[in-house]
């Protein structure tokens, strides 16, 4: 059996360092082996390239912060003269989990989004981990929060988070909207508007969605967040005290662009967490006719 594998790239910047970190606790919760990767553009009209100095001081230093760091798990390491995005999207299709800082040494401090981090996020094959810049861990106790949304992205979203939470025993923290294109039709059913019993429906509802969940993760402690504010407003608003937000795809792992939609791509820019992006492999229609089922 071929072990599971948590997968890391590294520039030598400090937001990458903490990716390391943060990805070298995940490998070492799940008894899997951390892939520490350094990628470097090809340089034309070369052969046979072999790391520079500061490359191999580079993985040396890693390979040491992570073991000082009291992570418990085995470590790869691996430099390739290839372009970072193409190596780490090549990787992805046999992780776990692909885990990035969310800019590197060739970004501004501050909140924008890298390209190298954004470009892995949209094309990976696997959940793709974004660790903000400023990130601190806390250990384990801070909860993990996710949406609660009746579609395909939602359910695999959902069922990730439930698990890392158990893994964790931390708090699951599941935030409900209203503002939601799924909910349309509810609006509409004799102009209910924005009532006491409207939002007891939507409650109601996200028990529903979330019951499958809690049979297969009895132990999980669920807190349940109704809103009518926007989907991305409360889910920040959520993650401010949180360990991650784990947030699903719009379109399959192997869509033909990019697999992000605005509210995803937003989350990933702004949380002030790490944010999972869960994909889903399989088709739309054989995964939109399982949600139907639960």
């Amino acid at each position: 059996m071929t072990r599971a594998r948590v997968v890391v790239g590294i520039d030598g910047s400090r937001t990458a360092e903490r990716a390391m970190l943060w990805a070298a606790e995940v490998a070492g919760r799940r008894g899997a082996q951390l892939l520490i990767v350094h990628a470097s553009d090809p340089v034309p009209r070369t052969s046979n390239a072999q790391p520079t100095d500061f490359v191999r001081t580079l993985m040396l230093e890693a390979q040491t912060a992570v073991y000082e760091s009291g992570a418990n798990c085995e470590v790869a390491l691996l430099w390739a003269d290839e372009q970072p995005v193409r190596l780490l999207i090549r990787l992805s299709k046999q992780a776990e989990l692909l885990v990035v800082g969310s800019h590197g040494l060739g970004q501004l401090a501050g909140k924008a989004l890298g390209s190298v981090a954004y470009r892995v996020t949209a094309h990976a094959r696997c959940p793709v981990a974004v660790v903000p810049g400023a990130w601190e861990p806390a250990g384990l106790a801070r909860p993990v929060v996710v949406g609660v949304l009746a579609t395909v992205d939602g359910s695999n979203a959902l069922g990730y988070a439930f698990a890392e939470a158990a893994s964790r025993g931390c708090e699951l923290k599941a935030v409900r909207s209203w503002c939601r294109a799924d909910w349309v039709p509810e609006l509409s059913d004799g102009a209910q508007g924005w009532t006491d019993r409207f939002e007891a429906k939507q409650a109601d509802r996200a028990e529903v969605i979330l019951r499958p969940f809690r049979q297969e993760q009895p132990d999980v402690r669920v807190t349940t967040i109704v809103t009518g504010d926007p989907v991305e407003d409360a889910l920040l608003a959520a993650a401010a005290d949180a360990d991650q937000l784990v947030v699903g795809c719009k379109f399959r792992d192997r869509h033909r662009l990019s697999r992000l939609d605005w509210a995803t791509s937003r989350l990933v820019h702004d949380a002030p967490c790490p944010v999972i992006v869960v994909g889903g492999s399989r088709s739309r229609r054989i995964e939109q006719q399982a949600v139907r089922a639960r």
